[in-house]
């Protein structure tokens, strides 16, 4: 026995429905005829059918996406948002829904990292992007898209009284905030913070933050540098240099360690976005900071992120 479908459905409810649920026309045409054209239901079916496609993509490789990068001067968030394929990650939905999220991460105005994801999708969100939890939202928008999306990576910074922010986001996509590269660096003043001083550093924390994502250090202080490197590099100069005398050696092993540096820390290597002037970060931060402000700056918390 066939099921009776319901035919009197006129175009406007169907295009009304589309625009409430952002659902193709189709299945909307198909959940206004499963419920006999309660609109109420329909939306109720959408979902629960763009619940059950996302549990059937759960698991599926997710290799694309995009990163996104804000800052609301209080808080700085850098999020990874991945999909299944390149075409789906520069859609209009996906875009739009990796800029709303890391605008709502912002807005909490908590310190987050990858390891509470969980909990930051389950929560519910900020009126003003999601109306119902992140979560939901991205389960609905794995039904229409028709892929599976996850959160890869997230960390959120809560700025103190005498820190800034500033993030750079990488060959942005259709003019959003979403792009293949994103990074955030942090600034801390010694003496604390005003206007003038806050306007200063924020671009100051702009341009490093560019050069931070450019440079990809890994450490961002020589003192961060563990014991064991140095001895191997120590270690390598004697084996290579053993006629040398100590002295010699201990020549060499300097430049050596020089040049581990300025490929490595982050004090030392390059300021890229001064080609007429070549400095390092550290000259760049004294110059053109500190000097400027007249107080101490140093770098704090940093990170970047790449597709």
């Amino acid at each position: 026995m066939f099921r009776k479908i319901y035919t009197n459905i006129s175009i406007q409810l169907i295009k009304q429905l589309r625009e409430v649920s952002g659902s193709p026309i189709n299945d909307c045409k198909k959940a206004l005829e499963s419920t006999e054209g309660n609109f109420e239901k329909a939306i109720q079916y959408l979902k629960e059918r763009g619940l059950a496609q996302a549990e059937k993509k759960l698991g599926n490789q997710t290799k694309q996406g995009v990163i996104v990068a804000f800052t609301n001067n209080k808080v700085a968030a850098l999020a990874e948002i991945n999909c299944e394929t390149d075409f789906v990650a520069r859609t209009n939905e996906f875009l739009e829904f990796s800029t709303n999220f890391i605008k709502t991460i912002v807005n909490q105005e908590k310190d987050f990292n990858s390891s509470n994801i969980d909990s930051v999708l389950k929560q519910s969100q900020n009126q003003a992007y999601f109306e119902t939890s992140i979560d939901d939202k991205r389960k609905q928008l794995v039904g229409k898209l028709q892929e599976n999306i996850v959160i890869g990576n997230l960390n959120a910074f809560v700025a103190t009284n005498n820190s800034v922010f500033g993030v750079y986001q990488h060959n942005c996509l259709k003019n959003t905030i979403c792009g293949l590269g994103g990074s955030v660096v942090e600034l801390i003043t010694e003496q604390g913070l005003n206007d003038v001083k806050s306007q200063i550093l924020r671009e100051g924390a702009n341009n490093l933050a560019v050069t931070y994502l450019g440079l990809k250090p890994r450490f961002l202080y020589e003192n961060e540098v563990a014991s064991d490197v140095v001895d191997q590099i120590r270690k390598e100069v004697q084996k290579e240099f053993v006629s040398k005398t100590a002295q010699q050696q201990n020549f060499i092993l300097k430049g050596k360690l020089q040049n581990y540096y300025s490929d490595n820390v982050f004090e030392h290597q390059e300021y890229i976005l001064n080609e007429d002037e070549p400095q390092t970060i550290k000259q760049y931060i004294k110059k053109e900071l500190e000097d400027v402000i007249k107080d101490k700056v140093k770098i704090g918390r940093c990170l970047y992120l790449t597709i």
